[in-house]
């Protein structure tokens, strides 16, 4: 089964004349909702787990391989990333996470 990508009809008025032959043709246009006040650490969402105890952590990987989980304060999400700021712990620009952490298991492969 396929399911179509929901779309939306948006009357634009540019600052300045389009060339004529754009008249008619598809566009991609990106609308920034919000922004954030200056440069951030971003993660990918799946980055993400939630615990039963109502903390917000990742997983950090040192470069000898050990993972330390960081607890964090998420913020503005937006193409599958979430800006996030640590609570407890460390974490810097370039640090590598663990991706995948808490997500559900279920689908090929996976235990029901």
């Amino acid at each position: 089964m396929t399911v179509a990508a929901p779309a939306y009809a948006v009357k634009i008025k540019p600052d300045t004349p389009l060339p004529a032959d754009f008249a008619g043709q598809n566009v991609r246009l990106t609308i920034s909702a919000a922004a954030s006040a200056g440069e951030v650490l971003v993660v990918p969402v799946s980055a993400i787990s939630s615990g039963a105890d109502g903390r917000t952590t990742l997983t950090v990987v040192a470069s000898g391989g050990r993972q330390t989980r960081v607890e964090i304060r998420t913020g503005m999400t937006g193409d599958g990333h979430v800006e996030v700021t640590p609570v407890a712990g460390a974490l810097s620009p370039g640090d590598r996470v663990v991706i995948g952490v808490g997500q559900n298991s279920r689908g090929p492969g996976g235990k029901p």
